[in-house]
């Protein structure tokens, strides 16, 4: 139909009709329709982009980047590698350990870790070494940089030659209503590391958006890594205000007298914004993270991967790789991405006959006007892109059915079932002896473990895992114990474990839904209720507290003072959390329907819903995204849903990201029998593919 199209558009044109070109795909998505303008985000970062390649002498740049930056400028310089070239970057380059062209200029542009800044002193080393004095090496660490990256450059002898600062790329807008850190592994360091420098990147970016868009009217929070950031936020603010005290002469926060002066004016108080504030621990629900997802986006990254809100897949012919920008842009993609995979055939059937129809329309109407044939030859770069849309998600369809409908995946659908419902699985022992990838078989240990409250027989699977996988699994295992995903059954000493069984009766989390026409968001996953969504339904009564992890928040900041809530914000007081009053609805039977999330009435037809942020400290999946749309559309519900994210995640990265890597030299090579270095994180590769990011915006 394709050519036909292409056929009546060339006719057209030789008739003399103008023709519209069709706009080409934009992987950066339109922000134009957001809940909040986030393109003032987006704008703020290109600027700020735009300042830095500006403050670096010369017209002859060499911009080296992080290879997983090059997707998410793709999202900040939505006009491409133009603004880059216009301000004075000739080439572009993956950071890499070795560097083999000349240029006066490097610009650097990467994530604050180590590995890297031992990549850059490798360069500065060779430039040094080769007598090349005149090159010049500027690092712009993202979101920030730390003390521990300068001390290494410095402990590296290359300091002295290299021009350090900060590129605040925080939180990218991959969608109208998802924005991300990309902090890969902010739930390890946080947990395993207890390093609170990603709960600070956190406070930034909620700082970036008090900027834009006012501080919120009320926020909340639940999990220990949810106080950590508000606590952080409430000191942040009252250092900010006391600064602008400071700017006007004012000292009487610090004990200074004034003298005879008259005191200087007060500075403007913050506005108050028109949105609220969820912060949410993602150890709070750890079970989510771990459930296999059934939606269309959340098939896509579980069995392919979706990096920078793109996917890469093989075109038509098998060969090279293409890109596939999946948002807001894509009219089908929107309308598809959240249905579950049962209601997918007949969807993009009816899209099908739409196109098909829209077409045999006009080539069955013989007697058409020439004005006619104008407004449909106008019509067909949309078609034409919708067509080309529609053969892209059934040829990814297809390929997703194909593992669906597999007899493996079913069992494995209903070992997870088996396990959510309060059974305990016999098939897990069986599985890791078949030897099935190892990060799906501790993806198996740690749901049971977390859903029944601990492993009876914690030792024996331990060993076991030893024995199928490899010595290399156990300081992994140690991680999944210290992140609290696996425990031992009648070990006391836990404090982090979640007697799910409780809250799953209580918050009806296991419910009968129809996958196609759904009234529940369990239907992501075919009968299970993401808790942490499921907790935006139902008032947070100190009952239901009691059950789940880490203190609870819930606050209006304009009641207090600054300095109060910081003082209140180092020992939990109940004045930071206000009961649910008896108006506010309780979870309605059939688990769709009920009232506010933690306490807000639900919303009538003559009031306006409010914006609601919901961050996820730790990741969030796919299945959370599309269950947090699904109450935005309900017209009981009264928040309309903005999902920020430290990192967006499945059951297998979630997992990969706790790993331990070690080298295993004892394995053999079964092609050369020769001796090879394997990895924890090359098995888990094997297991769920993570997808390359590009190197370089387009």
């Amino acid at each position: 139909m394709l050519e036909q199209m292409q056929a009546t558009m060339n006719k057209a044109i030789a008739s003399g009709l103008s023709v519209p070109a069709s706009a080409p795909p934009q992987k950066a998505c339109v922000l134009d329709k957001a809940l909040l303008d986030l393109n003032q985000i987006r704008e703020d970062n290109r600027l700020e982009l735009i300042e830095l390649l500006e403050s670096v002498p010369g017209s002859k740049k060499c911009l080296i980047l992080d290879p997983q930056l090059g997707g998410r400028l793709n999202h900040v310089l939505v006009e491409g590698a133009r603004v880059l070239r216009e301000n004075g970057v000739v080439a572009f380059r993956e950071l890499r350990a070795e560097i083999e062209d000349d240029f006066e200029q490097y610009v650097y542009l990467c994530r604050a870790y180590p590995p890297h800044m031992f990549a850059i002193a490798k360069h500065v080393k060779a430039s040094v070494r080769a007598g090349k004095t005149d090159k010049r090496f500027h690092v712009f660490m993202i979101p920030r940089k730390t003390f521990i990256c300068e001390q290494f450059l410095e402990d590296e002898l290359v300091l002295p030659y290299v021009n350090t600062g900060d590129f605040h790329l925080d939180l990218v807008a991959f969608d109208a209503d998802v924005l991300s850190l990309e902090l890969e592994s902010c739930f390890h360091d946080t947990k395993i590391r207890g390093d609170p420098t990603m709960l600070e990147f956190v406070v930034q970016s909620l700082l970036k958006l008090e900027n834009f868009f006012g501080v919120p009217r009320r926020i909340r929070g639940l999990g220990p890594s949810a106080k950590g950031v508000l606590e952080r936020l409430a000191r942040q603010r009252h250092k900010m205000w006391v600064l602008k005290l400071r700017e006007r002469g004012c000292y009487m926060f610090t004990g200074e007298l004034l003298g005879a002066k008259p005191p200087p004016p007060m500075p403007a108080e913050d506005p108050e914004g028109d949105w609220e504030l969820m912060v949410f621990d993602r150890a709070a629900d750890l079970v989510t993270a771990l459930v296999t997802p059934l939606t269309y986006e959340g098939l896509i990254d579980e069995l392919v991967g979706i990096k920078n809100s793109c996917v890469k897949l093989p075109d038509q012919d098998g060969g090279s790789v293409e890109t596939v920008a999946l948002n807001s842009n894509d009219a089908l993609y929107q309308e598809i991405r959240d249905l579950n995979v049962e209601g997918l055939g007949s969807t993009l059937g009816d899209r099908a006959k739409q196109i098909r129809g829209s077409y045999d329309n006009f080539r069955s109407n013989k007697d058409a006007s020439i004005t006619e044939i104008h407004d449909f030859v106008k019509q067909i770069p949309g078609l034409t892109r919708n067509y080309k849309s529609l053969q892209t998600h059934i040829n990814i369809v297809e390929k997703i059915k194909e593992t669906t409908d597999s007899r493996d995946f079913r069992d494995r659908w209903n070992t997870e079932r088996s396990m959510l419902e309060g059974e305990q699985s016999a098939d897990l022992e069986d599985l890791i002896l078949q030897q099935i990838p190892p990060m799906m078989a501790l993806r198996f240990l740690c749901l049971q473990s977390i859903v029944a409250g601990g492993i009876r027989k914690f030792d024996f699977f331990r060993r076991e895992i030893i024995h199928s996988y490899g010595f290399e699994l156990l300081p992994t295992l140690h991680n999944l114990e210290k992140a609290g995903l696996l425990t031992k059954k009648d070990s006391s000493w836990m404090t982090t474990e979640v007697p799910f069984a409780t809250v799953r009766k209580q918050l009806r989390l296991i419910v009968d839904v129809d996958a196609i026409n759904p009234d529940d968001i369990s239907y992501v996953s075919s009968g299970y209720a993401p808790l942490s969504c499921r907790l935006l339904q139902v008032p947070w009564t100190p009952q239901l507290l009691q059950h789940l992890p880490g203190p609870a928040f819930d606050y209006r900041p304009f009641d207090f003072k600054r300095e109060d809530l910081v003082d209140l914000m180092k020992t939990p007081s109940s004045r930071l959390f206000s009961p649910p009053t008896a108006t506010e609805a309780p979870l309605s039977p059939g688990g769709g329907g009920g009232g506010g999330g933690g306490g807000s009435p639900a919303a009538s037809p003559q009031k306006k819903k409010t914006t609601l942020v919901v961050y996820f400290v730790g990741g969030v999946t796919y299945a959370e995204i599309a269950a947090l749309r699904f109450l935005s559309k309900q017209p009981a519900f009264p928040h309309n849903i903005i999902v920020a994210t430290t990192n967006i995640v499945n059951g297998s990265t979630f997992i990969k990201g706790l790993v331990y890597e070690i080298e295993n030299r004892l394995q053999r090579n079964n092609n050369n029998n020769t001796t090879t270095t394997t990895t924890t994180a090359a098995a888990a590769a094997a297991a769920a593919p993570s997808p390359s990011s590009s190197s370089s915006p387009t």
